[in-house]
């Protein structure tokens, strides 16, 4: 009995840290879109596809690609955004950032790089 008891406990402080370290990375997160949203012209949350998700209405309107829609790029490709010349290369900065971001356990920031947008 003092063994079930025993894992129970083990199960149930393992999920009590998971959820405090989700807490914490959603309000880490939250505080660098702040950051970024007041220093950035616009801030655009981009997923595993490279796609816009959410609303990235002060891109759109940067564009001038602001409609009815409440969230006017969601979806969209940001590649397919980008200058021809500079696809490639975002796709592989992006690539490599990625990569480096899984086997690196410091916290190094990356590399900036510069692409040009389509208006």
């Amino acid at each position: 009995a003092a063994c079930i008891f025993w894992a129970m406990e083990r199960a149930a402080l393992r999920e009590a840290q998971a959820i405090v370290q989700a807490r914490d990375t959603q309000h880490t997160e939250r505080l660098v879109s702040s950051l970024l949203q007041g220093v950035c012209d616009a801030v655009a949350h981009l997923d595993g596809s490279l796609r816009i998700m959410g609303g990235a209405t002060k891109l759109a309107g940067l564009l001038l690609r602001q409609g009815a829609c409440t969230d006017p790029l969601s979806g969209c490709s940001f590649p397919d955004m980008l200058h021809s010349e500079d696809r490639a290369k975002f796709v592989a900065y992006m690539s490599s950032s990625m990569a480096e971001a899984q086997l690196s356990q410091a916290d190094v920031p990356p590399h900036s790089l510069h692409v040009r947008l389509l208006d």
